[in-house]
């Protein structure tokens, strides 16, 4: 009689690799995830090849533009923003050292 090959093992799975890489790294669960999301995104073809669930890992969403452009604001019209809400006349002179002021 031929010896029965023996089933291969399963893997331990997203979530437990993530608690592993959190309890290991000291880091937090989201960022654990994280870090198991870009390592397997990473994997060699080969290893995509032994473990299919690793092609299943999608990229990141990219950020909205729209957030992108508010954060770009020029520190001129940031300080000016700031000034606009102090009340006395002293005090905006004072934010606005610098800037072309009074």
């Amino acid at each position: 009689m031929a010896a029965k090959k023996a089933a291969p093992k399963k893997g331990m799975g997203f979530a437990k690799a993530a608690a592993s890489v959190q309890r290991r790294s000291g880091v937090s669960k989201k960022a654990a995830q994280a870090i198991i999301a870009e390592s397997s995104r990473n994997a060699s073809p080969a290893a995509k090849a032994a473990n299919p669930n690793l092609k299943k890992v999608a990229a990141p969403k990219k950020a909205a533009k729209k957030a992108a452009a508010k954060k770009a604001m020029p520190a001129k019209s940031v300080r000016q923003a700031r000034a606009a809400k102090t009340t006395s006349p002293r005090q905006r002179k004072a934010t606005n050292k610098g800037v072309g002021g009074y």
